[in-house]
């Protein structure tokens, strides 16, 4: 996160921490008192989680920056296909989004980050061969690894 949202959203926390004890000093019951703390609680929560979910966004869009960067600098690929993988990486960009924001806990959003990784690594390193008709041991070994490493893609 940067700076700047790192500052909005302990502004955001600290606000909605004073709203609850406000409404906790208010109160004139223990039933009362305990509504505005399960209030407060759950807006400090939602706060803690909205500031999650920008940090895994901004991790995304760095690392889909990096990977196209590495795209962009692989001279065995064509134009095409730097397109065609940068595309790639951008429709995973934006389902994982689109996943982000629709977590309501932050278990849900730890779940979405590992596999948005999976997605935008392997677009990155694809390195083709000099030769297909005659590989050699090393480039078997490294298409063997990347399968074996990536068995999940369709």
């Amino acid at each position: 996160m940067t700076d700047a949202e790192k500052e909005s959203a302990k502004k955001a926390v600290d606000a909605d921490a004073k709203a609850a004890t406000d409404a906790i000093d208010a109160s004139t019951s223990p039933v009362e008192a305990q509504s505005a703390e399960d209030k407060g609680v759950g807006a400090i929560a939602k706060d803690i989680l909205d500031a999650a979910k920008q940090d895994a966004k901004n991790k995304i869009a760095k690392e889909a920056e990096s990977a196209k960067s590495v795209i962009d600098s692989n001279p065995n690929l064509t134009d095409a296909a730097k397109e065609a993988a940068k595309s790639e990486i951008d429709k995973a960009v934006e389902e994982a989004i689109v996943l982000i924001n629709g977590v309501r806990t932050y278990q849900e959003l730890e779940k979405i980050k590992l596999p948005m990784a999976a997605l935008i690594k392997p677009a990155a390193k694809v390195t083709p061969v000099v030769d297909p008709n005659n590989l050699t041991e090393k480039e078997i070994a490294r298409i063997k690894a990347f399968l074996k490493e990536n068995n999940n893609l369709p």
